[in-house]
């Protein structure tokens, strides 16, 4: 997969080109953010390349809209609480920032890490004046699967907290929708299913009861792809095509 998705970006770039159509811009945009995701490095290294470029100068062209967050997730995929040099420099920017669309982008992809520090540190960033109340679902929308379990004991720890940022619908709808179907296991689903128990809303439990049939196919999926003697070995030669 990871092979066919680096052809199709040498085909693609970074720059867009005259009279090429919305499919081909959007396509450019989730090739790039997929090979960032998945851990390639020509495509890391040069979203962290272009990302300078336009640190440097805000008015560059170097990164149109749709290339925007795969240079941002290229710096964060570089970042660490042993090396915060990306990390800061995305906070930077995102202060510096005034488009607000750009903004919300950039809040995404600040909690989207897998360094537990950084996870921690971005998500409290929803209790300062940095991030405006109505911008902090934006945060917890972040979350990735390397972050959930991480994301879900601050959630519970802070739940009180994070109610007076966030209006309760748009949490319960934040957490049910993006950080639910990050798990897998049956005793995180007892434990997601108790913490709930004290909102019986129907609307609630009904997209609660949806995501944790989710989780549940995960599980069996997860199930069937351990089953697999080769899979580790295949995993590791895609990540490590060039």
């Amino acid at each position: 997969m990871k092979g066919n998705t680096s052809n199709l970006n040498r085909k693609l770039g970074w720059d867009p080109k005259d009279g090429e159509g919305d499919l081909v811009v959007g396509l450019r945009e989730t090739i790039l953010v997929a090979l960032v995701k998945l851990g390639h490095d020509k495509t890391i290294n040069e979203g962290v390349k272009r990302f300078h470029i336009l640190k440097h100068d805000n008015n560059s062209s170097i990164l149109s809209p749709h290339t925007r967050k795969a240079a941002y997730l290229s710096m964060r995929k570089k970042s660490s609480s042993l090396d915060r040099s990306g990390y800061d420099d995305l906070r930077q920017l995102y202060k510096d920032l005034g488009d607000e669309e750009e903004k919300l982008r950039m809040l995404g992809v600040l909690s989207s890490c897998s360094d537990m520090e950084i996870v921690l540190e971005s998500l409290n960033l929803i209790f300062t004046n940095e991030v405006p109340n109505q911008h902090a679902i934006d945060v917890l929308n972040g979350i990735t699967i390397e972050a959930h379990e991480i994301a879900w004991i601050w959630l519970k720890g802070n739940w009180d907290r994070i109610l007076k940022v966030v209006p309760k619908k748009d949490l319960w709808s934040s957490i049910v929708d993006n950080i639910v179907p990050l798990f897998n296991s049956n005793d995180k689903v007892e434990e997601i299913i108790k913490f709930f128990t004290k909102y019986p809303e129907p609307s609630l439990q009904g997209l609660l009861q949806n995501k944790l049939r989710m989780v549940h196919i995960n599980m069996k999926w997860t199930e069937g792809i351990q089953s697999e003697p080769m899979l580790e070995q295949t995993v590791h030669e895609l990540l490590h095509k060039p």
